[in-house]
């Protein structure tokens, strides 16, 4: 597995995923790194994709909002 690690050191994920995700979602995770500070940002746990392994998240933000 081949860890990719964002500028600012918050997040890394697989490269192998990272190319699925593009291919089945049509973006690459570090496309999506902004939503994580934006102001109006929901988080829930993902209970139907969480594993023992792997806690996931699901997130809602909100990319065009203007204030």
């Amino acid at each position: 597995m081949e860890l990719i690690i964002s500028q600012d050191g918050r997040f890394e994920w697989d490269r192998h995923k990272n190319e699925l995700n593009k291919r089945d979602h049509g973006f690459y995770f570090e496309e999506i790194l902004k939503a994580f500070d934006d102001h109006f940002f929901l988080e829930a746990y993902d209970e139907e994709h969480s594993t023992q392994d792997e806690i996931r998240w699901k997130g809602i933000a909100s990319f065009n909002r203007h204030i």
